[in-house]
C-alpha cells in the first residue's frame, strides 16, 4: 500500500486535469468534424476518425466519449444496445468490425483486388488510387508486391507500353503510365490515318499465335469469320481507332471491338475482343481473359473454354485453383517431402527371393576393361558399397558387368543377368488389369504421379538368394547384390507386391498402383491432400523414399497407360494410333499397294472392305491411268479412319498373350502390338518413327534390333510384367539373347531389355506387310512433323457437320477454298477471284517448289512469291513458310547477292619485337630497268615499318626464295613468322623447306584479302617510307631498325652529329623506343579498328557450320562464259578448322579443302 505521504499512481489512460478538456467542448468540436456512419463503407469511417484524431491530438478515451456525435441510424441504436460492452477505443473498434464486415472480409478485399482492374478510358491515377486503397485495407502488401499488383491489374493497352521490367516501383509505375497518357492523347488529337501498305498486309497475313509478339498476347483477339457471326445474333460491333504490333514489329490496325460472354472451367465473365484481320483461328485468348477468369498455367492439362454461342475452343492447361488453394499445396508439399530426407535403408515390409530351377552356379568369365571404363566402373561400385546396395561376396556365382553409354555422354553400370534369369524361376504375382485401373481414375478433377528415388535399390535381397547375384570387380574381388538389382525379371512383380501390401486397397479408387506408377485421383482440392497425406504417412512407415523431382501433383491432365485421363473422362492416346492416322496422302502407285497391303491385312474387320478400296484398288490394275480425285481422296480417309477405330483397334485382354511385330527399312522403323483374340488377330497399338543420320549408317542386323528396342519401349505399358512374342522377319536376330560380350549400343539395349520376358520368332517379309509398311513410312513418325493438317481437316469436317460455323469455306470441285474479300494491299478482289483455294499441309511443299523454284518463276524473293501465291491460294500463316522456303532455297543462296554488311571485323595479331613477323608480297611485272629487273621483292617488318625491298629480273621461287635469306635472314636474322599472299612463288616447294629448316612458320592471307598482308599497303608508299617519319610506330623505320636516322644522300641534307654514339646511351634509346612503338601499335590498331568495324558486322561461324563461300569468276571469251551469269556464291560447305576469328577453313560435298577463307567471302546456310 502507498504510504500516506505516497499519491497512487496515475492512470495513463487519463489526461490531467489541467490537458483534459471538459465533456461540452469535446462533443462540440466532434460535432464540427461533420463525420456521421450510417451503416455504409465502415473501412472509411475508421480511417477518417484515425485521421482527425492525429490531427486534434485526441485521445481514444475523447473518441469514445464522443461516439454519438459520429452515429447516425441503426448504427446509433447499436451503439446504444452496446456501449457498456466497451472500455476502451480499441473494444469498441473490435465490435465494431465484427458487426459491420461481412465473415473473411479480408479475404473478400483479395478477391476484390484481383478483380479491381483498370477500365477502359479509366486514368492511371484514379485505378492506381482505388486499388492502393484496397491493398491497405487488405494488409500484409509489401512495396513490391503493390507495384506488382498493380501492373498486373493494368489496362493491356497499358501494357503494351510498359514492360515489366520497367514497373520497379510504384511512382516509376505511375511515371510511365502517365507518359503513355501524354502519348495517347497527342496521338487522338492528332488521329492520324492507318498506314495499309503492303508489307503490313503481308505480315497480318501471316499471323498465328507463335508469331504474336509478348505484348500481343496480353490481348484477346477474334477473327473477323467469328464476329460476323456473333453480329447474325444481334451482338453489335464496337469501333476504335489502336493498333497491335506483330513479332516481326509490323502494326496492324483493329478497327473493331465485339463484346461476348465466354466460359472457362465454370466461371462465366463477358469480355471484349479485339478483331484481328487474317487471325488463323476462332478465338485466340489473352492474358487479360485469364486474369480476368483467375486462371493459371500448369503443366499439360485441360478445360473447355467456349464464348456462347458463337465458338468453342479446347484449350490446354487451364487448372481453377485458387492463389489460396496454391499456397496450402507448397506448404503441405513442404512439410510432407521433408520429412522423407530423414528416411535411410531399404524397406522391412518386403524382401526379394530367387528361386533357382537348378543348383548348378553359372559362372561367366570376366571381361577385361581399359583403364577408362575401369575406372567407371570402380566409381559406381564405391559409390554402391557406401549406399550399402552392394558387400564383398564369396559366391561360386558371377556375372559380367556391362558398361552402358548414355545419351548425355555418362555411363550407366549395368549386370547382364540374363543367364540368370533363365534359371529363375518366374513369380506369377498378378498385375493389375488396365481396363480396371483406368475406370477408376475416370472423372478425377485431381491427379497426382509419385515416384520412388531407386525404388528397386529399397527392396532388401533376400540373404540366401544374395550370392547369385555376385559380379567380379578388378582389384575387389567378387561383389554381391544386397537389395534388388535392375534386370531380373522376376523384380516387377516384387516390386507390385510390395506397394500393394503398403497403400493396398482400402485406399481404392482414390489410390491407384501399377509397378512404379502410383498415381492419387481426387474429386476435391481437400480430400486430394488428406489422399496425399495418408500415401506419404504409409510410404514412410514402410521406410520408403520418395523422389521429389519426378513428382507431379494436382494435375488435371495425366497420360496414363497408353491412356489420356482428365475431368472429362478417358479417351485412348493419339500415338496409339499416330502412325496410321497420320499416313500421307500417297502420290505413287507404289505407296498405294502398301496403303492397300496394311488395309487388306484387315478387311475382315472392315465392312464393305472393297467398296470402300475400289477406288484404290483401280489404280493398282495393270494399264491403268493414275489419277488422284476426291474419290481416291475419300477412299483413302475412309479406310485410314476404320484402321483406326473399332473392331480392328481393340482393347487389351491381359488374360492373352502379346505379339509384337517389327521391322525396320532404310527410311525407319515400325511395330504393331496384336492380340489373337476370338475374332482373330487384332491391333492394340500401332508405332513408327524415321532414322536419324547417325542410324542410317547401322547394318541391317542392327536396324532389326534396333526396330525392337522403341517398340517394346512404346508399347512399354502393355508389355511390362508379361511374356511376349517379338515376330521379325530377319532370322539372325534371334542371336541376340544369346550374345555373349555385349557392348556399345548393343549393351545398353540388352540392359534395357533384360527385364521384359519375351521370345523372338522369325515370320517372313511377306507376312509381315504391317510393321514393313509402316517402316516405310519416312513420313508418318510420331516424334516427327506429321503431314497430317489439322486445320485443314478441322475445317472439312466442320463444313460436313456445322457448315453454318464456316461461312466463309466451300469445297468447289473436291477441294477446300476460303472467302477472301480484299488482296494484300487491301484493295477488293473482283467476284470470281474471291474465292482461294485452301492448301493442306502435305500440298505445300510441292507447291512452293512450282511457284519459287520452277523456272518458269524465276526464283522471286518473299513478297513477289507471296503476291503470287496468293492470287489463287491461302493458308494460315503462308508468309512465314514462303519466307522459310526462300531463305532456304539453294539456288537463291547461289546467286542472290549477300544484303548485309561485310563480315568479319579487324583483328590485329600483336607483335612483341624487331623482325618477329615479316610480311613479302610480289610487285609486278613493271617497266624493264637498266639492269633488267621487272619484279620487286618487298618485306616489310611488322614492328619498325622498315621495308626491304628486292629487284627480280623473273619471278621464280627461287630468286624469292634467295632474296628472302640474302634480305631479311642473312641481315635480320629469322623471324617466327612469314605473312604471304597465295601466289605460287610463295607457296613452292623450295620456300616451304627454306621454312622448315629455319623454323619459320608460313601464313598466306586468304584470297581476295589483302588487308590481311601489311606490306600491300607499304606498296602504295614505296618511294616515301625509307625515310620518313611513321605515323604509325612515331619513329622512322631506320631510327628503329639501325639505331639511328639514315645518312641523307645529298651533302647539304645531311647533318653532323655533336658527339660521338655510345653504345648503352644507344641501347638505352632504343628500349624506350621499342616501349613506346608497342604503345603506339595498340593504340593504331584500335584507332584502325573502330573506323574498319563501322563498315562491318562481327560475324564468326562455328565449327560443323554451314556456309556458302563467294565465286570470284572471271569472264571468258573464247569459252563463250559470262561471269554475270555465273553463280556469285558455291556451297553449302563445311566448316572445319578455325584459323582466327575473320579466318576458316571449308570443305566441300566432294570433301576437297578449301583453306584460308576469310569471312567476307562467306554467308550462312539458311537452308535445311
Amino acid at each position: 500500500m502507498p504510504g500516506p505521504e505516497e499519491e497512487p499512481p496515475a492512470d495513463p489512460r487519463i489526461a490531467p486535469a489541467a490537458e483534459r478538456p471538459d465533456p461540452a467542448t469535446i462533443l462540440n468540436q466532434i460535432r464540427k468534424w461533420g463525420l456521421h456512419f450510417e451503416g455504409k463503407d465502415p473501412f472509411a469511417f475508421l480511417e477518417r476518425i484515425e485521421e482527425l484524431k492525429r490531427a486534434y491530438g485526441y485521445t481514444d478515451d475523447w473518441l469514445l466519449l464522443g461516439l454519438p456525435e459520429l452515429l447516425r441510424g441503426d448504427p446509433l441504436l447499436w451503439y446504444r444496445n452496446n456501449r457498456e460492452a466497451w472500455h476502451t477505443w480499441a473494444e469498441f473498434c473490435q465490435g465494431f468490425r465484427l458487426q459491420y464486415l461481412p465473415p473473411g472480409y479480408r479475404s473478400q478485399i483479395k478477391r476484390e483486388i484481383q478483380g479491381r482492374r483498370q477500365q477502359s478510358g479509366e486514368s492511371f491515377s484514379r485505378y492506381a488510387t482505388a486499388l492502393l486503397t484496397l491493398m491497405r485495407r487488405a494488409g500484409g502488401f509489401t512495396a513490391q508486391e503493390q507495384t506488382e499488383q498493380l501492373y498486373e491489374n493494368l489496362d493491356p493497352e497499358y501494357q503494351l507500353y510498359i514492360r515489366p521490367a520497367e514497373a520497379t516501383s510504384v511512382t516509376e509505375l505511375s511515371a510511365r503510365a502517365a507518359e503513355y497518357e501524354r502519348i495517347a492523347q497527342r496521338r487522338r488529337e492528332r488521329q492520324p490515318e492507318a498506314k495499309r501498305n503492303h508489307e503490313h498486309a503481308v505480315a497480318a497475313a501471316a499471323y498465328s499465335r507463335e508469331d504474336c509478339c509478348w505484348r500481343c498476347s496480353e490481348i484477346s483477339f477474334v477473327n473477323p469469320t467469328t464476329a460476323n457471326l456473333a453480329q447474325r445474333q444481334g451482338i453489335a460491333l464496337q469501333p476504335v481507332e489502336k493498333q497491335v504490333t506483330l513479332a516481326d514489329g509490323t502494326p496492324v490496325p483493329i478497327t473493331h471491338t465485339i463484346t461476348l460472354p465466354i466460359t472457362a472451367a465454370g466461371r462465366t465473365a463477358r469480355h471484349t475482343f479485339q478483331i484481328l484481320p487474317n487471325l488463323d483461328r476462332p478465338v485466340l485468348i489473352g492474358i487479360d481473359l485469364w486474369a480476368k477468369l483467375r486462371l493459371t498455367l500448369p503443366p499439360p492439362s485441360a478445360a473447355t473454354v467456349t464464348t456462347n454461342p458463337v465458338v468453342g475452343e479446347i484449350l490446354e492447361g487451364i487448372t481453377p485453383r485458387t492463389a489460396e488453394e496454391d499456397q496450402r499445396l507448397h506448404q503441405f508439399l513442404r512439410q510432407e517431402l521433408a520429412a522423407f530426407e530423414t528416411i535411410r535403408g531399404p524397406t522391412t515390409r518386403i524382401e526379394h527371393r530367387i528361386r533357382l530351377k537348378t543348383d548348378q552356379p553359372i559362372k561367366q568369365r570376366y571381361r577385361p576393361r581399359n583403364p577408362a571404363m575401369q575406372a567407371i566402373i570402380n566409381i559406381e561400385v564405391d559409390k554402391m558399397e557406401q549406399e550399402g546396395v552392394i558387400e564383398p561376396s564369396r559366391s561360386a556365382w558371377s556375372s559380367p558387368v556391362v558398361i552402358v553409354r548414355k545419351k548425355d555422354g555418362t555411363h550407366r553400370f549395368c549386370i547382364d543377368f540374363r543367364r540368370l534369369n533363365s534359371v529363375t524361376e518366374k513369380d506369377a504375382y498378378p498385375l493389375p488389369h488396365i481396363a480396371a485401373t483406368l475406370n477408376k481414375l475416370r472423372g478425377a478433377r485431381y491427379l497426382s504421379t509419385l515416384d520412388l528415388k531407386n525404388g528397386y535399390w529399397q527392396v532388401p535381397l533376400a540373404p540366401d538368394s544374395r550370392h547369385v547375384t555376385a559380379f567380379t570387380v578388378t582389384g575387389k574381388g567378387l561383389m554381391q547384390f544386397r537389395t534388388m538389382p535392375f534386370g531380373l525379371h522376376s523384380a516387377p512383380a516384387t516390386f507390385q507386391r510390395l506397394l500393394d501390401s503398403v497403400l493396398g486397397p482400402e485406399l481404392e479408387p482414390n489410390v491407384l498402383v501399377y509397378l512404379d506408377d502410383i498415381v492419387v485421383a481426387s474429386q476435391t482440392f481437400d480430400d486430394h491432400l488428406q489422399h496425399l497425406a495418408e500415401i506419404f504417412r504409409r510410404l514412410r512407415d514402410a521406410n520408403l523414399r520418395l523422389n521429389a523431382e519426378k513428382c507431379h501433383f494436382c494435375l488435371d491432365r495425366l497420360r496414363y497407360l497408353g491412356h489420356i485421363i482428365d475431368r472429362q473422362g478417358i479417351r485412348t492416346d493419339p500415338a496409339k494410333v499416330s502412325a496410321i492416322a497420320n499416313w500421307p496422302v500417297p502420290t505413287t502407285l507404289k505407296q498405294v499397294r502398301q496403303f492397300l497391303g496394311v488395309a487388306s491385312w484387315y478387311r475382315r474387320f472392315i465392312a464393305d472392305f472393297s467398296t470402300l478400296a475400289a477406288p484404290l484398288t483401280h489404280l493398282t490394275r495393270k494399264n491403268a491411268r493414275w489419277t488422284w480425285t476426291t474419290v481416291e481422296e475419300g477412299a483413302f480417309i475412309r479406310l485410314k479412319d476404320a484402321l483406326t477405330s473399332a473392331p480392328v483397334l481393340a482393347c487389351p485382354d491381359f488374360g492373352q498373350p502379346f505379339t509384337l511385330q517389327t521391322d525396320a527399312s532404310a527410311y525407319g522403323l515400325g511395330a504393331v502390338l496384336t492380340q489373337q483374340l476370338a475374332e482373330g488377330e487384332q491391333v492394340i497399338a500401332y508405332a513408327s518413327r524415321t532414322l536419324n543420320s547417325a542410324e542410317k549408317n547401322y547394318s541391317a542386323t542392327e536396324l532389326e534390333c534396333l526396330a525392337v528396342v522403341p517398340g517394346i519401349r512404346r508399347m512399354r505399358d502393355y508389355l511390362e510384367g508379361y511374356r511376349f512374342t517379338v515376330i521379325t522377319d530377319h532370322q539372325s536376330l534371334r542371336w541376340l539373347q544369346r550374345l555373349e560380350s555385349p557392348s556399345g549400343r548393343l549393351g545398353r539395349w540388352l540392359f534395357e531389355l533384360q527385364q521384359f520376358d519375351f521370345e523372338i520368332r522369325y515370320r517372313k517379309g511377306s507376312l509381315n506387310q504391317v510393321a514393313d509398311a509402316l517402316s516405310r513410312q519416312p513420313e508418318i513418325c510420331a516424334t516427327k512433323r506429321t503431314k497430317a493438317c489439322p486445320w485443314y481437316r478441322r475445317i472439312t469436317t466442320g463444313l460436313r457437320t456445322r457448315p453454318v460455323d464456316f461461312p466463309d469455306y466451300q469445297m468447289r470441285d473436291g477441294h477446300l477454298h476460303q472467302h477472301i474479300l480484299h488482296d494484300l494491299d487491301f484493295r477488293e478482289v473482283p467476284a470470281e477471284d474471291q474465292w482461294k483455294k485452301c492448301v493442306p499441309t502435305d500440298q505445300r511443299p510441292a507447291l512452293l517448289q512450282r511457284l519459287h523454284n520452277d523456272p518458269t518463276a524465276g526464283h522471286m524473293g518473299t513478297a513477289k512469291t507471296m503476291t503470287s501465291i496468293a492470287q489463287l491460294y491461302y493458308w494460315p500463316g503462308m508468309f512465314r513458310d514462303i519466307a522459310r522456303h526462300v531463305r532456304a532455297c539453294d539456288i537463291c543462296l547461289a546467286h542472290k547477292a549477300s544484303q548485309q554488311r561485310p563480315a568479319g571485323n579487324l583483328h590485329t595479331a600483336p607483335v612483341a619485337a624487331p623482325w618477329h613477323q615479316v610480311s613479302v608480297d610480289l610487285v609486278g611485272p613493271l617497266p624493264r630497268s637498266n639492269h633488267g629487273h621487272t619484279w620487286l621483292l618487298t618485306m616489310q617488318d611488322r614492328f619498325t615499318k622498315w621495308l626491304e625491298v628486292a629487284p627480280l629480273r623473273k619471278a621464280t621461287s627461287v630468286n624469292v626464295t634467295r632474296a628472302l635469306t640474302d634480305r631479311v635472314i642473312y641481315r635480320h636474322g629469322c623471324p617466327q613468322w612469314l605473312i604471304s599472299d597465295n601466289g605460287t612463288q610463295l607457296k613452292s616447294r623450295q620456300l616451304e623447306k627454306l621454312m622448315t629448316t629455319f623454323g619459320i612458320q608460313h601464313r598466306t592471307s586468304p584470297p581476295y584479302t589483302p588487308q590481311c598482308n601489311p606490306v600491300e599497303r607499304a606498296n602504295r608508299t614505296l618511294k616515301t617510307m625509307l625515310a620518313q617519319y611513321h605515323e604509325t610506330t612515331g619513329h622512322s623505320p631506320a631510327y628503329l631498325n639501325c639505331g639511328r636516322e639514315l645518312a641523307r644522300p645529298h651533302p647539304e641534307d645531311r647533318r653532323q652529329p655533336a658527339t660521338a654514339l655510345v653504345p648503352d646511351v644507344v641501347h638505352r634509346h632504343l628500349q624506350d623506343a621499342y616501349e613506346l612503338v608497342r604503345v603506339h601499335l595498340a593504340r593504331a590498331s584500335q584507332r584502325q579498328a573502330k573506323h574498319y568495324n563501322l563498315r562491318r558486322r562481327d560475324w564468326r561461324p562455328r565449327i560443323g557450320e554451314l556456309v556458302w563461300k563467294r565465286n570470284h569468276t572471271l569472264s571468258d571469251k573464247a569459252k563463250a562464259f559470262n561471269a554475270k551469269l555465273a553463280p556469285k556464291f558455291i556451297g553449302p560447305m563445311e566448316v572445319r578448322k578455325i584459323v582466327s576469328p575473320v579466318i576458316v577453313d571449308l570443305r566441300d560435298a566432294r570433301r576437297r579443302w578449301h583453306r584460308h577463307i576469310h569471312v567476307q567471302d562467306l554467308k550462312a546456310h539458311t537452308g535445311e
